[in-house]
């Protein structure tokens, strides 16, 4: 339930789940996004249930600036602590997800211990909330910019949680190939994708022995 991201000119996504509408542009229309609703009561009601399965209620939805609408729901993309875009979950049509961006993934700091590389921004949302900084590829495709942030930031280890299929394996093996050169400790996670876990699950987990 997440896009994948094709890197091809930086022109389009790869799953005919996700599109993408703007990539590195210097203005992204916020109009959208600011005029939606920010209380989950007044989202549609399969938005609601939506967000609810993933536990996200009223303080985590708040805490993520997720906002809803008729468009469907607004999922902010960060980067150093400000929404460059957004990604819009859509209801009853294709493609699922259409991404807004300047940036080509979406990062939330806590701390430089350890980074978490997310398929997905809902499973970044939910680690980020338990305390962990994540950064979301909104795909399986690692760019340079990442790198750049890793090693600006100097975090000292890094994990990598993709989804747990054929691409998200894919993606995983490719990643940490591409990370040991930079960085000297670098995991992954095999198991269902952060978002379909509970937060007291991702609370309890202990990523030393990762």
């Amino acid at each position: 339930d997440s896009g994948f991201y094709r890197d091809n000119s930086l022109e389009h996504l790869a799953s005919r789940d996700s599109k993408l509408v703007e990539m590195d542009k210097k203005h992204v229309d916020f109009t959208m996004y600011y005029q939606s609703e920010t209380a989950i009561e007044r989202f549609p009601l399969e938005q609601q249930l939506w967000l609810l399965q993933y536990e996200f209620d009223e303080e985590a939805i708040a805490k993520t600036s997720i906002r809803g609408g008729n468009a469907g729901i607004f999922l902010p993309i960060w980067h150093y602590g400000l929404v460059t875009g957004f990604q819009i979950r859509q209801f009853n049509k294709q493609p699922k997800y259409l991404t807004y961006a300047q940036t080509k993934f979406s990062h939330l700091h806590a701390n430089a211990d350890m980074l978490i590389i997310t398929e997905d921004l809902m499973s970044s949302y939910k680690l980020r909330l338990v305390g962990h900084s994540t950064l979301a590829l909104l795909g399986t495709t690692l760019h340079d910019e990442v790198v750049d942030l890793i090693l600006k930031l100097k975090y000292k280890k890094v994990v990598v949680w993709l989804d747990d299929d054929v691409a998200g394996h894919r993606g995983m093996k490719d990643i940490i190939n591409y990370l040991r050169p930079v960085v000297k400790n670098v995991s992954a996670v095999d198991l269902a994708q952060p978002k379909e876990l509970s937060f007291s699950f991702l609370s309890s987990l202990n990523f030393e022995g990762t």
